[in-house]
């Protein structure tokens, strides 16, 4: 990917550095942009445009310049969306021209729509954060095949995603791990509590995680189940809550911005997704020294070895994911030696590592 050196451009000043989410929410790729953003700004005039607003913020370096795109509101009919796509790639091509961008970098499905539909002579980096087959569906997903062909390098989370695309796609592309702010450790004495975090969707596949706690508290009703985040399936999570008589056992938190310290008195993690990108969640109850359950999903599979540095279960198993949960109640040193490995392995996804691994990639394209 080239050198650590000093790149030659900074004689004639910074280049210009563009990234493209489609938040400033607390999200997974998000927070992977304000990590980023925030990183590079010392190296790079950055700019971070963004689609819409939804939530608290993050709050990014002093260095770093935020430009709204035109925003087509969040319960817009779909007609409406799509004009204001149009609108966003319209004024995404402006502001490249304003600020006469040197690289765009974008996270996500819409965010790398409008970024390579709008491109002009600066460089193109997409990322692709899911699974595009489950996420949206096989129409987006040969679309992304169309976008990444136009885009100058694309940067995958996962060997499993990069695979299903084609050489010509492959060959201009990398595996760079997410971002990883080191969180304050998990506390030494623990409650009875198992958490998680993400929002309330059917990709979460929360009420897997519900179903295979009901038998687990029947084994050991000392444990309390919370989940932190909220989305379009909150009323059917409670009414599966009630349904299961679990109101005393399971709650529905928010996810706040200090989500991580309300969870350092945690035992376990556990994450029940149906498919992800890579979950920083995961990554930063694992960094924490919380035992984590995972199902199979993309991701996951990477970073997790089993029985080592924490427990796999395949996607939609109820019976095994609650095997899993009975495993690390009743064997503490089980889970005392997951949580050692794992905050082991997570120093390779420290912030400032990962940062210059970026760094390299775009330097790379530039």
């Amino acid at each position: 990917m080239g050198s650590d050196a000093t790149p030659e451009w900074e004689a004639g000043g910074k280049r210009h550095l563009l990234f493209v989410t489609s938040s400033l929410y607390f999200g997974g790729a998000q927070k992977v942009v304000y990590l980023l953003a925030s990183g590079l700004s010392d190296e790079y005039d950055v700019t971070v445009a963004y689609c819409y607003d939804s939530g608290q913020r993050h709050l990014f370096h002093e260095n770093c310049r935020i430009r709204k795109l035109p925003d087509y509101g969040k319960d817009a009919p779909l007609w409406e969306k799509a004009r204001c796509i149009g609108k966003q790639i319209k004024a995404l091509r402006e502001l490249k021209k304003e600020l006469d961008i040197d690289a765009a970098v974008s996270l996500g499905n819409l965010s790398n729509y409008i970024n390579v539909m709008s491109k002009g002579t600066e460089r193109v980096i997409c990322s692709e954060r899911s699974n595009p087959k489950r996420s949206w569906g096989r129409w987006f997903y040969w679309m992304t095949h169309i976008l990444f062909v136009r885009s100058d390098f694309v940067v995958f989370q996962s060997e499993k995603i990069r695979n299903l695309y084609g050489k010509r796609i492959r060959e201009k592309s990398c595996i760079l791990k997410n971002p990883l702010l080191r969180p304050e450790p998990a506390l030494e004495h623990r409650e009875k509590k198992i958490v998680t975090l993400g929002r309330l969707t059917a990709q979460k596949n929360h009420s897997l995680l519900i179903r295979s706690f009901e038998p687990f508290h029947k084994r050991f009703p000392e444990y309390s189940l919370f989940i932190f985040g909220d989305g379009e399936l909150e009323g059917e999570t409670k009414r599966l809550i009630g349904h299961l008589n679990l109101s005393d056992a399971v709650f529905l938190e928010k996810n706040d911005p200090d989500v991580l310290q309300r969870i350092r008195d945690a035992e376990m993690f556990v994450l029940s997704s149906n498919f992800e990108g890579l979950s920083n969640a995961l990554l930063e109850c694992m960094s924490m020294g919380i035992a984590c359950i995972s199902t199979r999903c993309e991701g996951s599979v990477d970073v997790i070895r089993e029985r080592e540095n924490g427990l796999l279960v395949d996607v939609g198993d109820k019976r095994a994911l609650t095997e899993a949960m009975c495993a690390l109640a009743q064997d503490p040193e089980l889970r005392r030696r997951l949580e050692r490995q794992a905050m082991e392995d997570m120093k390779a996804y420290d912030k400032d590592t990962v940062v210059k691994d970026w760094s390299r990639v775009i330097r790379q394209c530039l």
